[in-house]
């Protein structure tokens, strides 16, 4: 995963936490699903329970994230 400090120099959107959070998790879901051919990988039992719980903490904290930038936006 990229740290904090690995967007310090990009664009300003690159430092926003709710966008490094995402492009992290993105990463994740790729390698979960690279060898899928559609993301409906619980229901159909290609990703395993304990692997889903395992994301729903990051799931959690990027809608959480995007919440607030949205409201503070003036969504």
């Amino acid at each position: 995963m990229a740290g904090e400090g690995a967007y310090d120099n990009q664009e300003p959107h690159k430092r926003l936490l709710a966008w490094q959070r995402s492009i992290d998790f993105v990463v994740v879901v790729y390698e979960l699903t690279k060898k899928l051919p559609i993301i409906v990988c619980v229901k159909l039992g290609y990703i395993h329970d304990a692997v889903y719980e395992e994301t729903r903490p990051r799931i959690v904290e990027i809608e959480k994230l995007l919440s607030g930038l949205i409201n503070k936006l003036g969504g």
